[in-house]
């Protein structure tokens, strides 16, 4: 409650009349929602209704698995080992479900970066290619890309998951997250000015790279790779969420740690309003 992630009042489903707040050993929680009413008594957990209403975990366990989550350096792992979780796979859930929220957020939120006098860098990176079997054979798999942009001043970015990086597949879905007026640096950029001219779209201006801009970019694959070898095993069908989980929390990169549980809990918020 204290949080604003519980419910501070709730109404008997029974007799319609006010429950109270009690302590009690009778559930993980060691208390509940108890009607006033004598001749009622119906309970409910603490948690009905709340972003953690499904969840078997104490919920002091789950404020903290929420706060290592939101400092973004602690893998799953380490927190399981932090808090003494022996219930396999439950760290691992909880992480899941924070970053699905990332995914509502970004989907709600769309990034644009940009603008009038400011320069992004194309970013793509190969993240899984197609594999050979032993006798050689190449497998049934797609080679997946994650490209995006990276603004050279302040670092915004948007990424998204591809299939081709070509530039009529990319220009797209550079309109989408430029806003007009931004300068990108492509070493494709003949191509792209000739899909703008071909469109009569001159929102944004495709220029050559110049100048030693590449550690920008590398930086930001490095930040992203960092991440998912915390994760210690993702998986191919995530790939989109790992993202917009990895953006979540770059948004929010400056500020210390109590910040960032902070920016986390308004995120719960968000989906799970308690009041």
């Amino acid at each position: 409650m204290t949080y604003g992630l519980l419910y501070k009042h709730q109404i008997c489903n029974r007799c319609n009349k006010p429950m109270l707040f009690a302590i009690t050993k009778k559930t993980i929680d060691e208390c509940w929602w108890r009607c006033a009413k004598k001749s009622c008594r119906l309970t409910k957990r603490v948690r009905c209704g709340s972003f953690f209403k499904d969840k078997h975990v104490p919920l002091n366990k789950c404020i903290m698995i929420i706060y290592y989550w939101s400092l973004n350096d602690v893998s799953q792992a380490t927190t399981e080992e932090i808090l003494k979780v022996s219930s396999t796979g439950v760290v691992m859930s909880w992480f899941g479900m924070l970053r699905d929220l990332c995914t509502r957020w970004i989907r709600d939120h769309p990034i644009q970066i940009g603008g009038h006098g400011h320069t992004v860098l194309i970013a793509k990176n190969l993240i899984s290619h197609r594999k050979r079997s032993r006798n050689g054979v190449v497998l049934p798999l797609n080679e997946k890309w994650v490209f995006g942009a990276i603004d050279q001043d302040t670092k915004e970015t948007f990424l998204v998951e591809v299939y081709e990086t070509n530039a009529e597949t990319s220009l797209p879905i550079l309109l989408k997250h430029l806003l007009p007026g931004t300068t990108v640096c492509s070493k494709d950029c003949n191509e792209y000015n000739k899909l703008m001219r071909a469109t009569d779209n001159q929102s944004i201006l495709f220029v050559a790279p110049t100048g030693p801009r590449k550690n920008i970019v590398e930086n930001l694959w490095r930040c992203m790779t960092d991440k998912l070898k915390r994760m210690r095993g993702t998986s191919d069908a995530n790939t989109l969420s790992y993202l917009d989980e990895f953006l979540w929390h770059r948004q929010r990169r400056n500020g210390d740690r109590s910040t960032c549980f902070q920016k986390a809990l308004e995120l719960i918020r968000t989906y799970y309003p308690c009041s």
